[in-house]
């Protein structure tokens, strides 16, 4: 039946071949998915939701074949703030620590807290979430993080707002490595004498 995913998670999909006297044992099945970009399928019938968009994933034996339609949605924001650093060290080491806190959720590919963090307010802010969220979790192109860079910050009394860098590396089709820089804008609020971090989206001039 048709199936609703969400970006990130994956289903097991099962096929029997089926003749006129009943299921035909030993009869190989192959995958395929007509939209790769939103579901990928591998050849045990593993459907994996990569991003935005449906597909149609085909169970083909031989002459005989069977579909179904894998719907994906993107991650529902939730409250998922970064742990506020410890109170004591001076607000610009609280910001830098949560700051490359926040690197580590982009290397772990954590798309579950990156999106409750984006707080996307507008549809190009919700296009960059789709790419960013499309880019961490295709494993073809081996994406690798680093930074933060160039961390440059705004302290008030009770919030707070840093601009830093990341950059994104990864394999293209033809299986050489390229890089791209982005720029992230981080929003911070206090609780007494620690800081947090409320939000963290891509510069609206970065593009991915």
């Amino acid at each position: 039946r048709d199936t609703t995913l969400t970006a990130g998670t994956s289903i097991q999909l099962r096929a029997q071949a089926l003749g006129r006297r009943g299921p035909l044992r030993g009869q190989r099945i192959s995958w395929s998915s007509s939209n790769g970009t939103a579901v990928r399928v591998d050849n045990s019938g593993r459907a994996t939701a990569r991003a935005e968009g449906s597909a149609r994933v085909v169970a083909r034996s031989e002459d005989k074949a069977d579909t179904v339609l894998l719907s994906v949605k993107a991650p529902t924001p939730t409250p998922a703030p970064v742990p506020a650093a410890p109170p004591g060290p001076p607000a610009g080491e609280q910001i830098t620590a949560l700051v490359q806190g926040y690197v580590q959720l982009l290397r772990a590919k954590d798309i579950r807290r990156i999106g409750g963090l984006y707080q996307a307010v507008d549809q190009q802010g919700r296009r960059q979430l789709k790419n960013l969220l499309e880019l961490l979790t295709d494993r073809d192109r081996d994406v690798q993080v680093s930074g933060p860079r160039k961390l440059d910050s705004t302290v008030g009394s009770d919030n707070a707002v840093a601009q830093f860098g990341v950059s994104f590396s990864y394999r293209t089709a033809f299986g050489a490595r390229r890089s791209r820089d982005a720029t992230f804008i981080a929003e911070f609020t206090k609780a007494g004498s620690a800081w947090q971090l409320s939000s963290c989206r891509l510069d609206p001039k970065s593009r991915l």
